[in-house]
């Protein structure tokens, strides 16, 4: 039987899967077959995988730090906002359709039957289950029921590590406060503590550390520096602080110079799968600015590019650009010769309609769109969800020749599916860029992607498109005449070799402040005991 442990948090956002995602490398690196689990998480940042199954990026990450291929076992329940008081359901990697947070609790009690199954599956195949929980371990009001946290803890019987980020302040109560709050039972499990996101002198850390293990008789089992460790963000809601190297752009745009790629993405409300963005962290010279005002890129404040990103809700987020204008300012820009890229929900915008008559996606039914392709978007179940390659068309405008015929490799994941008014109008508004073949869906006449003529305006449903450093130079150098990308020196010759770079970064971090191996062994005997 394979090992178990378990890291909770005193609050969301503390670093659980930082740590997760750390151990996970670490114990690959020492030989061990190891599986990331996390039973339910909120996010609508998620991953297709080959077995053409969703689940939350973050615990694909952890997967690939493991040396593991990711799998909806190890994130058997995604919940995916749409609203402040509901979300859609995905378990098994599936579509439940949209559901409230009180109907969803009323779920829980039989869901605890995927989530055991998922975790005996994984457990099957591996030394050691690392498990990460959501939140807080002391939401006292969702105790009951419990399928996330310590009663995850309980149903499996695993050791618990707590952790806390120092960073946010109060690090002493936030831990005190959590463990005290637990049941008498459930702080049996917790075998110790981790600090995360220290700055400074840790002498002065030292008295507050032995006087809280005199209070609750737990050990300090590490103090972790913090870190500008690129990860891919867990939750889209956090997206604009996750860059490693934002900040080090001036976000004055009258002051970049010829060197520097004004890149505007738009900031909408249900944001998703913004793990899209992540191949840009490797370039020292594009400034991302994350945008949600019609005069970000309007007169002087015109970028070089406009991305629109996946959405959760494209409908709801389309009407709220209408609303607020940005839509015209959109319209503006492009007939302005201005470049946009549209991903997933931006492609579907760039279309004439927006249309969900059954509330498939939300409470909007229906929505103009930016009019720029001819064509409409319908929102149909069941959604698309599958991994997807294409070839570029070998006929690109002369300012993409580079693209000719080059393949990429991504994911699509969306309810709409997208057709030309008539095929009339589609040969006047748009032509299709790429040659799809064996992995994707049968389209028929649906689209996968469409390119203004001049190749300003693109945009395609297929995620992880900007992964390929070759897209990035070849649109980034037609929207700005001169511009050379320039990658980090320690940015390494691809995404995939960066992101592998990072977790051994992750793996030398955490065995410098943590004994991974007395950690282990502590495992080890609590489950002799158990």
């Amino acid at each position: 039987m394979a090992l178990k442990l378990m890291l909770v948090g005193t609050a969301s956002d503390v670093g659980k899967s930082f740590l997760v995602t750390a151990l996970c490398r670490a114990c690959s690196n020492r030989g061990l077959k190891v599986k990331p689990f996390k039973s339910q998480n909120m996010a609508n940042n998620s991953y297709i995988s080959y077995e053409g199954h969703e689940l939350g990026r973050a615990q694909a990450e952890q997967a690939f730090a493991a040396r593991a291929l990711p799998s909806s076992r190890m994130n058997p329940i995604l919940l995916k906002p749409s609203s402040d008081t509901g979300s859609e359901l995905i378990v098994r990697g599936k579509s439940l359709g949209l559901h409230s947070a009180q109907t969803y609790q009323k779920m829980k009690k039989d869901l605890l039957g995927v989530v055991l199954e998922s975790f005996s599956e994984l457990e099957k195949d591996a030394d050691i289950v690392i498990v990460e929980g959501a939140g807080s371990a002391a939401e006292i009001n969702l105790r009951e029921d419990d399928i996330v946290n310590m009663g995850l803890a309980e149903a499996i019987d695993a050791p618990v590590i707590l952790v806390a980020d120092i960073d946010r302040g109060g690090v002493f109560a936030s831990l005190y406060g959590t463990y005290m709050l637990l049941a008498q039972e459930e702080r049996k499990r917790v075998i110790g503590y981790v600090i995360n996101k220290f700055r400074g002198d840790k002498n002065l850390l030292e008295p507050g550390l032995r006087m809280l293990e005199d209070l609750i008789g737990i050990p300090c089992l590490g103090v972790l520096p913090y870190q500008d460790i690129f990860l891919d963000a867990e939750d889209s809601l956090s997206f604009s602080s996750r860059s490693k190297y934002q900040g080090k752009l001036t976000q004055n745009i009258a002051s970049y110079n010829e060197d520097i790629f004004d890149l505007a993405i738009l900031h909408l409300e249900h944001i998703a799968n913004v793990s899209d963005f992540d191949n840009f962290e490797r370039y020292q010279n594009i400034a991302i600015r994350y945008v949600k005002n019609p005069e970000d890129i309007s007169g002087k404040n015109a970028p070089n590019m406009v991305l629109i990103p996946g959405t959760k809700a494209s409908v709801y987020d389309m009407d709220v650009l209408q609303k607020s204008r940005m839509a015209q300012a959109l319209e503006n820009y492009a007939h302005k010769g201005g470049h946009i890229f549209g991903i997933c929900g931006g492609f579907q915008m760039l279309g004439t309609r927006l249309l969900d008559p059954c509330g498939v996606e939300g409470v909007v039914k229906e929505a103009e769109g930016l009019k720029i392709f001819d064509f409409e978007t319908e929102f149909i179940s069941p959604r698309t969800m599958c991994r997807t390659d294409a070839r570029y068309i070998t006929n690109m405008p002369k300012a993409l020749a580079s693209l000719n015929s080059i393949e990429i490799s991504g994911y699509e994941i969306h309810y709409g599916v997208s057709r030309p008014i008539t095929k009339e109008s589609q040969a006047q508004s748009f032509i299709n860029p790429f040659q799809t073949y064996s992995t994707s869906p049968k389209r028929e006449d649906s689209l996968l992607a469409a390119m203004s003529k001049d190749g300003k305006i693109f945009a395609s449903y297929l995620h992880g498109i900007f992964d390929n450093d070759k897209v990035i130079e070849a649109c980034f150098s037609y929207a700005k005449p001169g511009f050379v990308p320039q990658t980090y020196d320690d940015a390494q010759e691809s995404l995939e070799a960066f992101k592998e770079d990072n977790y051994e970064k992750l793996a030398h971090l955490i065995e410098e402040y943590i004994d991974v191996e007395s950690l282990l062994d502590k495992v080890k005997s609590y489950s002799k005991e158990a």
